[in-house]
């Protein structure tokens, strides 16, 4: 887990329905991604001004019964999203 600040692409669209579904759009590579619950809580958290720990710590402070490996999702989705350019870190 980095403790490096994760922000978002800012040249991705972000469009979240009433549904608490998401849907994510890189128009350079064409390719959209749709996101769960818990997944639109994350990516409007990758505002530059946290790291994945505070991602993680927020996620435990903020919501009940989280899965034992909550981290490894975490890890999984920012790698996922950092993979097809959609994240990147703070330099």
């Amino acid at each position: 887990m980095s403790s490096k600040n994760v922000i978002a692409n800012p040249t991705v669209v972000f469009r979240e329905d009433l549904d608490d579904i998401a849907v994510i759009f890189d128009p350079d590579s064409g390719k959209a991604f749709s996101l769960n619950h818990t997944g639109v809580l994350i990516w409007k958290s990758l505002d530059g001004k946290r790291s994945e720990k505070d991602i993680l710590e927020k996620l435990e402070t903020d919501y009940n019964n989280l899965p034992e490996n909550v981290e490894d999702h975490l890890n999984k989705f920012i790698n996922t999203m950092i993979t097809n350019g959609l994240v990147g870190y703070v330099a």
